[in-house]
């Protein structure tokens, strides 16, 4: 037994000396692993319905981003178009190792304007300007948008990315950041990283946010449910408002027995109620399947209402190289509709439609 763990060990470091056998390598284990073929077909036939149920916006090689675009952020505009910012990978994160290892995390925001009947009209690289970091390797995902004091601003992560070893890296640091995107120019400011009135991890991701009553709310977790208010905007001061631990049926809704996330920025519901998306995570043999409930938070007192009794959406038969992964970012309602942007697979943008009446039916 120690021999070969030796043998492996001398195999691995002997590989990382050649980035080129490392990439060959990478791709035949993936390409032919047994368990990633039987869980790719079997998913695909079982759950065929969610890929009649949804339309691709972006695909891989989209604008010559050979990884694709995933969890795009969406917010309505003049006209009944809808404007969308996505990231878009220059190689797919699971492949950046070998000799794409720096291409780990890289990319650029892409920004969409689709049309009422939600048709692509126009599609273009974001800039980022120099208020950006650009004194050590970081890259950007999520870029979830909401409207405040009338701008469009971009709540995203900054991933601090460090060598692994020689044939890849990794991160050991993700900061939620606060953007403000100008769609005439077609760029990026960074605004700050929200300053929270406790300790937060290293690692920190989907907080959400949203503006009620003139006031900037920064919702940081589902359970506990911890909600913060803006208190100083000149340094993206928050200050925590609610904080108080979930009864059931909010508490591991999927008996998964994973953390409740948060998906989506909350909008509008109704004349009382705002909307979010929580998902939770089901871990099946290999793969990681996504499943997204909607919420209703009630606009005078801040707190979850109802959750719908089975998931809107479920990451089966995903497109893309994780067929788990169906990842709803963004909700905008149109009239009686609602329409949701998601990622799949972490290379596409799509998005689906579900019905008012859909949806009451549910909770």
């Amino acid at each position: 037994m120690t021999t070969a763990l030796g043998n492996k060990r001398i195999m691995r470091e002997q590989l990382r000396r050649s980035p080129r056998l490392f990439s060959l390598v990478h791709q035949i284990k993936f390409r032919l692993s047994p368990q990633r073929i039987m869980h790719k077909w079997i998913n695909r036939l079982l759950h065929s319905a969610h890929r009649k149920n949804s339309t691709v916006i972006a695909s891989p090689n989209y604008l010559g981003y050979k990884g694709g675009l995933y969890n795009p952020g969406a917010v309505p505009v003049e006209g009944g178009a809808t404007l969308l910012l996505a990231k878009a990978q220059t190689c797919h994160w699971w492949d950046a190792v070998g000799v794409h290892a720096d291409a780990y995390y890289g990319g650029d925001p892409v920004m969409f304007m689709l049309d009422p009947a939600l048709q692509a009209i126009s599609s273009q690289v974001v800039s980022m300007d120099d208020s950006f970091p650009t004194d050590h390797q970081v890259g950007y995902e999520d870029f979830r948008l909401f409207r405040y004091k009338g701008a469009i601003w971009a709540n995203h992560g900054m991933i601090s990315i460090v060598k692994k070893h020689s044939c890849a890296s990794t991160y050991n640091a993700a900061t939620p950041c606060l953007s403000r995107l100008d769609p005439e120019q077609a760029c990026l400011s960074l605004m700050g990283h929200p300053q929270l009135d406790f300790e937060t991890a290293t690692i920190e991701k989907n907080w959400l946010f949203f503006e009620c009553r003139g006031e900037l709310y920064l919702l940081y977790s589902f359970s506990p449910y911890r909600l913060l208010k803006l208190v100083d905007p000149a340094n993206l001061a928050f200050e925590t408002v609610i904080q108080q631990e979930l009864s059931e049926p909010f508490c591991d809704v999927g008996g998964f027995g994973t953390m409740m996330s948060l998906s989506t920025n909350l909008i509008e519901y109704d004349d009382k109620s705002l909307l979010l998306l929580v998902h939770q995570i089901e871990r099946r043999g290999i793969e990681r399947f996504y499943h997204h409930w909607a919420v209703l938070v009630d606009q005078a007192t801040l707190l979850p209402t109802k959750i719908t009794r089975q998931p809107l959406f479920s990451g089966m038969g995903a497109r893309g190289r994780r067929a788990g992964i169906v990842y709803v970012s963004s909700v905008i309602r149109s009239d009686n509709q609602f329409v949701f942007y998601m990622g799949e697979g972490d290379a596409y943008v799509t998005h689906a439609t579900l019905s008012l009446d859909a949806i009451e039916a549910l909770w």
